[in-house]
């Protein structure tokens, strides 16, 4: 049972780890990829939902659907943020900044949770702050690069928000969540795209542009998703933390591969204190929980 919980969160993990490689392919707008993504992805799963047989009630669904609705708005906009970064710098340096998000959770849970910080936990963070001014001091192209790494400190911020606002939905399913989440983006990125495309959204043009859209949308939202959740079942929440890292370093590793993109030896170190330091605190947390892409 295990093993089959591994093999379905590695393969989830894997499939994010893609994510910057076809957003760059749909050539659309950032707010009309995270709408369609939205769309088709939150079709795919509420199919999967209505097969399943774990539904909560009405009233747990009506009570939490508030923050989660709000939960989702956020959400939309840490995926705009994120597809932005990863058009104006490398998927890369994009990633590692988005993995800032645990390092930020972990600070602001003392202050608003009033969690204690273990000491090993006060390393992780360290670490990863070190790793951040390292790769800040690197950034000295273009302003399109900066632009880019600040994008994706923006969406760790949010994503950061998501995982707050997640701690107080209790009472229904990862699914119910999750849909009801992306109720939220849908509602408040069809108005902003509707609004920054002068009221006109656009297709993808091109074979290659609309199968990654498609994709996007089924396999890194749908199919991500479903194998996530159901590993969750045979897994503790301590092995999905250390799981989900598979994410960021596999997608450093095809964005060397089919991007073409280097890393200087400088910010190697950089994003291995930054994950590194990230892991560590969530291997020394109570509450841990593996990260969703």
């Amino acid at each position: 049972m295990k093993t089959k919980g591994y093999i379905k969160i590695i393969v989830a993990m894997l499939i994010w780890g893609t994510l910057g490689l076809f957003t760059r392919q749909t050539g659309l707008a950032s707010g009309e990829i995270v709408l369609y993504r939205v769309l088709i992805g939150g079709l795919s799963l509420a199919v999967v939902y209505l097969f399943s047989r774990n539904h909560s009630s009405g009233r747990a669904i009506r009570r939490a659907a508030p923050l989660l609705l709000l939960s989702g708005v956020v959400m939309g906009f840490n995926w705009l943020f994120l597809f932005e970064a990863y058009k104006y710098t490398t998927v890369s340096i994009a990633t590692v900044a988005y993995y800032c998000s645990p390092v930020i959770v972990m600070l602001l849970t003392p202050v608003l949770f009033k969690e204690r910080i273990a000491p090993l936990r006060v390393m992780g963070i360290l670490c990863a702050l070190l790793g951040l001014v390292l790769i800040a001091g690197t950034l000295s192209g273009t302003e399109q690069t900066i632009k880019g790494f600040l994008f994706g400190l923006a969406a760790a911020a949010l994503y950061a928000t998501v995982t707050m606002l997640n701690k107080f939905a209790k009472g229904i399913s990862h699914i119910e969540i999750t849909l009801i989440q992306l109720l939220g983006a849908f509602l408040v990125m069809l108005p902003y795209c509707l609004v920054t495309q002068g009221g006109a959204l656009h297709l993808p043009q091109g074979v290659n542009a609309a199968v990654s859209l498609i994709t996007l949308g089924v396999v890194h939202t749908g199919l991500a998703l479903f194998l996530y959740f159901s590993s969750l079942q045979s897994l503790s929440a301590q092995s999905a933390a250390l799981c989900s890292y598979i994410d960021p370093g596999s997608a450093l590793i095809f964005s060397a591969i089919f991007l073409n993109e280097k890393m200087t030896f400088v910010q190697i170190i950089a994003a291995v204190l930054i994950l590194g330091g990230a892991l560590f605190g969530e291997l020394f947390s109570p509450h841990s929980k593996g990260r969703r892409r």
